[in-house]
């Protein structure tokens, strides 16, 4: 498959993860990533931090963030005549063209994709690539119970959402916004049930296979056979209580039933939603999501976090053009500025692809080497990373 998005669309605490570690394994390149792990997520969050950076700005310009159950389809598109998002969308352009540059897939995996595929569908028609959107759909009162479990941790910055019936409602505003982007798409989307990924992995690793139409080696079916660890699926069989929970059991119910040989339209879902969505209007309308002044200022100091995230990938961006640009000779100040930034931010993760390419040019193959050693030492498939090593390891790939 040559530059093709696999855009995963799934709601929090629904297996995003999970689905996409396994299809990182599979051999599909996540881009740039924060090695960013937690006891929620022990295996990683497998998420590009300027796609995510970029999603939590765009929803700040819209006056919405992902934690806004009341946000509608027409309120969205309101907002969005409004807002200034063209800086936003250079910004993710030069992302994808930076990507494709040197690789041939791109695997995207947000949740808040589910509210902003409409922003990314023009740019990925822009950079001409195939996208393959891949739905996960887990039962909304087995979310909440994961969410309500992790919000006990933390619950000053989850605030609305700490409760079941916060993220029944978010649940239910998400896969809407999902169904809005669905009918703009020609070509259906595959489904992935969150059950059977857990509890049959294998059985869902065909379904991407076929598909996808891919035919990958060996050794990447046996790396995606076991990047799945269902000794994580810890919140099963949850009871449906309040009422968002009971509308969001009645939307999950049509969603499946929605889905033709695990297919999904827009078109095929709605006819049996029809109700469920009238419940849901109805709900949206007279129910707004309380005022939550300190969910409101964790949201910006996060919203910070991801300005800094994102200046640094700028600068990374910079710093790896300049790689390829400066003669070898002077490529010294080069990987200086390349260790200073790892030392002053403590995110090496970020940088070791820039610095073994600078190393590299440099002459300091050795170092090159045990850079993109590293980098194959974290456990996901990395073909950038293998290609390059087996390039100055003069060995086939």
């Amino acid at each position: 498959m040559n530059n093709t998005v696999l855009n995963i669309l799934g709601f929090h605490r629904s297996g995003t993860s999970a689905l996409a570690g396994q299809l990182n394994a599979l051999g599909f390149s996540l881009g740039f990533e924060i090695e960013e792990r937690s006891d929620e997520n022990p295996k990683g969050f497998f998420e590009h931090p300027l796609v995510r950076s970029i999603n939590e700005r765009a929803l700040g310009q819209l006056k919405s963030a992902w934690f806004d159950w009341s946000l509608t389809p027409e309120t969205l598109a309101q907002r969005r005549q409004g807002a200034d998002l063209a800086s936003l969308s250079e910004e993710a352009g030069s992302l994808l063209a930076s990507h494709f540059a040197d690789h041939d897939s791109l695997l995207v995996k947000d949740p808040r994709m589910m509210r902003m595929a409409w922003f990314w569908g023009p740019l990925f028609e822009a950079a001409e690539v195939t996208v393959r959107d891949i739905i996960i759909i887990r039962s909304p009162a087995e979310c909440a119970a994961s969410q309500v479990a992790r919000a006990t941790r933390k619950p000053e910055f989850y605030g609305s959402i700490a409760t079941a019936e916060g993220m029944n409602a978010l649940w239910c505003a998400d896969h809407l916004l999902m169904l809005e982007h669905l009918a703009t798409k020609k070509r259906p989307a595959l489904t992935v049930l969150h059950r059977e990924l857990m509890t049959d992995p294998d059985r869902t690793l065909n379904a991407i296979i076929s598909h996808l139409q891919i035919e990958p080696d060996p050794g990447r079916i046996c790396a995606a056979q076991a990047a799945i660890d269902r000794t994580l699926y810890r919140q099963q069989d949850r009871s449906v209580d309040g009422p968002w929970g009971r509308v969001a059991e009645e939307f999950f119910l049509a969603l499946q039933g929605s889905a033709d040989q695990n297919m999904l339209t827009s078109a095929s879902a709605k006819p049996k939603l029809r109700s469920v969505l009238h419940q849901l209007r109805n709900m949206q309308a007279i129910i707004a999501p309380a005022a939550d002044p300190m969910h409101v200022a964790a949201e910006r100091e996060r919203d910070r976090d991801m300005a800094v995230t994102a200046a640094l990938m700028k600068t990374l961006k910079a710093i790896g053009l300049a790689a390829n640009r400066v003669p070898a000779d002077q490529l010294g100040p080069v990987v200086a500025e390349i260790e200073t930034l790892i030392s002053a931010t403590g995110r090496r993760g970020l940088f070791l692809g820039a610095l073994a390419v600078a190393l590299a040019r440099s002459g300091r193959e050795v170092e090159a080497r045990s850079v993109l050693e590293e980098i194959l030492d974290t456990g996901r498939r990395n073909p950038w990373a293998e290609k390059q090593l087996a390039r100055l390891s003069d060995e086939p790939v």
